[in-house]
């Protein structure tokens, strides 16, 4: 018998002790180890109250949007402080009572079912004792260096290590059939998944990319200051949650940063996802084999935490909750709107695709003439966004040219029925990756007929599928813009960024096509051994593909920020006196100079060379700034003293300083021509120039 474990009364307790704790440890005592304590038990009290009717994953989904807005509402109302989260956890442990008033009683069910000493027993045993064994790899080859990619540091051994672990968990999936092992299940493919996403986030000690860079700046911003000043109309979402976890956990905002979007697509997205493929497939097997086989579609998408990654994780959360009530042409419910109502907050390219699903799901009993107004309309939103802003803002500075179509056929291009001879794994892996915009299409397609096959209501797929229509004619609307104040390499960015929308849109049909060529795959002779063997491989390729590579077929550029980079940033602050200064360098010291000292700085352009003569922040940013040019003009073609005085001249700085690292092909060249024309000179670590004038 299932142990029962608390009623109403003393979940209640649980909430009222642990948020009078968190209040507590807000304004006075600032323990990180009691804040960690104390928010864990209340949020896991918040799941609870809410976990009824909608299940554990849908209640954390529920849980962070509610934060998302009433954080963002108190931000742009008031303020985020120390006060204003003290007050919002009262809010939120008042809204869990009324919660619990609908649920009655809260019953968790503790008992899971794990299996006694068989097969299975001895394949969770290794599962574990191979995890355990990743992570240690993981920490182990930490890095504080300017590296291009995590396979630089990590051994080989780590991925033949995560094939075995692939294996055995589809080994495990497919000898599942009880109702228990679905609970298990669930964990295992958490877990895995949170191995996959765990990669950078361990491994680039000091942090990954430079967007993250930037918004744990404004983080850090309202956290100390509990506002930010002007007040951002767009990522909002994200800021309000991460100053929360920040404060009630009395942690880092680098950490709560770091793991907030890995977490939650773990504690969502596998139990989401089957659950949600069960409504129309009713067979469990085939149905938590599927989701596995996804796990490396999405990892790219959620493996650090940045808005768009955020906003795109409700999203999909969103289409995963919705897409069987939409084929079945069922009410939207307020989860659906609350969820959306979030992921405006957050960003608005993952919200109006949002918007256009369940407003087209909305209207999909309606009378012929709304919809087509509504798809009419929905077509070209995304564009009309994009000019909306930029007559608001001027921050883009927008122009339309049909040639820029080909950037788009060029992006796509390279993923589409592409041949590799085997001389090598490697080979095999990129005839994958060349392919896997076929290979996406293919199941696509799988997943479009298995519905038309299997589901009564045909109008509610057309529907569905009018949905992808809608989005990728704004694909094809967004290749017309120019985005002027955006450097010519980031042109496709947002391209790319819708495209990825729409994968998270095409999710349903891609789960769908998954779950039926495991299932005839499962009907064969060998099947079983087909789906363990190529299931791993799958996996582990994808698992290379999702991280930034440095080999044979793709040259790494992207260099991760480094401790040299710190100790540069450091020197130079320190060696300006208090000087108002710029620094012409690389986006990863750029970064550096983010976490360390924030948004210090900004030049009003004193020349006509910015788009409306936007302000300057005193280190490069590399997508648009002047400065970066500058910067790039002197580490391809040399240092002269004319191109440092444009730089001074541009912003009327005292100082201007110049970063030269190591990896750059001419390098040494570069340092030398710089030292003919200063004294003011720093060697760091023998990785890093830093010069002076």
């Amino acid at each position: 018998m299932p142990r029962e474990w608390g009623k109403v009364n003393k979940m209640g307790l649980i909430g009222v002790l642990a948020c009078l704790g968190i209040i507590l440890n807000i304004m006075a005592l600032k323990s990180p180890i009691l804040g960690l304590i104390l928010s864990v038990f209340w949020l896991a009290w918040l799941v609870c109250q809410l976990r009824k009717g909608w299940g554990w994953d849908l209640a954390i989904a529920i849980l962070g949007a509610t934060l998302i807005i009433l954080g963002s509402v108190f931000f742009y109302i008031f303020n985020l402080g120390p006060t204003a989260v003290s007050l919002m956890v009262v809010i939120l442990t008042i809204l869990g009572f009324e919660v619990s008033k609908r649920n009655e009683q809260i019953k968790i069910n503790i008992s899971w079912g794990w299996p006694r000493m068989n097969a299975k027993f001895v394949v969770l045993s290794l599962y574990f004792v191979f995890y355990i064994l990743s992570f240690v790899l993981l920490f182990q080859y930490q890095s504080t260096e300017a590296i291009r990619t995590p396979w630089e540091v990590l051994p080989k051994i780590f991925l033949v290590i995560y094939f075995a672990l692939s294996g055995l968990l589809l080994i495990y999936a497919t000898n599942s059939r009880e109702d228990n092992n679905y609970k298990i299940i669930t964990v295992l493919i958490g877990a895995h998944f949170l191995l996959g996403l765990m990669v950078a986030t361990i491994i680039y000690k000091i942090g990954f990319g430079f967007d993250p860079f930037v918004h744990r700046a404004a983080e850090k911003a309202l956290v100390d200051l509990g506002y930010i000043q002007p007040k951002p109309f767009f990522y909002m979402g994200q800021y309000a949650l991460v100053a929360f976890g920040a404060n009630i956990f009395q942690s880092s905002v680098t950490w709560i940063d770091k793991l907030i979007v890995p977490l939650m697509a773990v504690l969502t997205l596998p139990g989401l996802a089957i659950s949600s493929l069960l409504k129309l497939t009713k067979t469990e097997r085939e149905a938590k084999i599927a989701w596995p086989f996804l796990i490396g579609a999405v990892t790219p998408l959620f493996f650090y935490t940045v808005p768009q990654s955020l906003a795109n994780l409700l999203l999909l959360i969103l289409i995963l909750i919705s897409w069987s009530v939409i084929l079945q042409k069922e009410k939207i419910i307020w989860p659906h709107w609350l969820i959306l109502a979030a992921i405006f907050f957050i960003h608005p390219l993952s919200a109006i695709p949002g918007a256009i699903w369940l407003v087209w799901g909305a209207l999909i009993n309606s009378k012929k003439i709304w919809k087509y107004l509504g798809g009419m309309a929905a077509a070209i939103s995304l564009p009309v966004m994009f000019v909306i802003w930029q007559k608001v803002s001027g921050g883009f500075g927008l122009d339309f040219a049909w040639e820029n179509l080909g950037r788009l056929t060029e992006s796509f291009g390279a993923e589409f029925l592409n041949y590799l001879p085997f001389y090598s794994i490697y080979h095999l892996v990129y005839l994958y990756r060349f392919n896997i915009l076929f290979l996406i299409l293919i199941l696509a397609a799988l997943g479009i007929y298995f519905l038309l096959r299997s589901t009564k209501n045909k109008a509610g797929v057309f529907h569905y599928l009018a949905v992808l229509g809608i989005l990728i004619l704004n694909l094809l609307a967004l290749g017309l813009i120019n985005f002027r104040a955006i450097i010519d390499y980031e042109q496709v960015e947002f391209i790319r960024r819708l495209a990825q929308i729409i994968l998270i849109v095409s999710c349903p049909l891609l789960l769908t096509g998954a779950y039926l060529v495991i299932k005839k795959i499962m009907m064969l002779k060998g099947g079983q051994l087909m789906i363990i063997f190529f299931g791993a491989l799958w996996l582990t390729f994808s698992l290379y593909l999702n991280y930034p590579r440095d080999d044979a077929f793709l040259k790494g550029r992207s260099y991760a920020v480094s401790e040299d980079d710190l100790k540069s940033v450091r020197w130079i602050d320190n060696d300006a006196q208090g000087k108002d200064y710029i620094v012409l360098s690389n986006q990863s010291v750029a970064a550096a100079a983010l976490q360390e000292f924030g948004f210090k700085k900004y030049f009003t352009s004193n020349q006509q060379l910015t788009i409306n003569n936007q302000q300057l922040f005193y280190y490069p940013i590399p997508t648009s700034s002047p400065l970066y040019e500058i910067y790039l003009d002197i580490i391809y073609n040399g240092v002269t003293r004319e191109k440092i005085q444009k730089a001074q001249a541009l912003t009327g700085a005292e100082k201007v300083y110049l970063v030269i690292n190591s990896y750059w092909l001419d390098a040494k060249k570069r340092a030398e021509e710089a030292k003919l024309l200063t004294n003011n000179r720093e060697n760091i670590g023998g990785k890093v120039w830093v010069f002076g004038w």
